[in-house]
């Protein structure tokens, strides 16, 4: 853990196109960061990465499926495949056969009720829980406009977090080991 709060504080320091390091403890109404700034918009990426993949417990299909997109950079595109891939390891778990005729929240009430992921029933309603409100914030990105940019990285940073908390339960997949190592 220490590695990883050393890893993220050197991401937050680190200011590409300026030779000074963020201040150590902003003031109130100060920020070392500006998220309207490309630049430091990925360094909080980086950041928030990092934190979700520990969130995820490590889980390397995680790392990969994360890898391929931005969630800061480009929220709308992250959260919109990203939810397609669950509704797909969803409906794989539930022996759904045409996931895409298949209704998210039927699902997910599926997922709450039974025991297919290995849970007990309380990990099962909180796994569901958090895929409901992933759905909601899925739902404003695509049924909705007009949103500030504040929220629309606030609703993809929260996705990203709820994901790394659902991954392991219903997206995970193995990962084959390389002799590149």
């Amino acid at each position: 853990m220490e590695d990883l709060s050393r890893a993220t504080q050197d991401l937050v320091k680190e200011r590409p196109g300026s030779n000074q390091a963020a201040p150590e403890e902003p003031k109130v109404g100060q920020h070392a960061l500006d998220p309207s700034n490309r630049d430091d918009l990925k360094i909080m990426q980086k950041a928030m990465i990092l934190l979700a993949f520990a969130a995820s417990g490590n889980d390397q299909s995680f790392a990969g499926w994360i890898a391929k997109h931005e969630p800061l950079l480009l929220p709308d595109k992250f959260v919109t495949a990203t939810h397609e891939k669950l509704k797909a390891s969803i409906a794989q778990i539930l022996g759904e056969s045409d996931y895409e005729k298949a209704d998210f929240i039927e699902m997910i009430h599926s997922l709450k009720q039974g025991t297919v992921m290995g849970l007990d029933f309380r990990e099962n309603k909180r796994i569901g829980n958090l895929l409901f409100a992933m759905n909601q914030h899925r739902n404003r990105f695509s049924h909705q406009s007009g949103f500030t940019e504040p929220e629309r990285l606030s609703r993809s940073i929260i996705y990203l977090f709820n994901l790394a908390l659902v991954w392991p339960h219903v997206a995970s997949e193995p990962i084959e080991e390389t002799d590149e190592t």
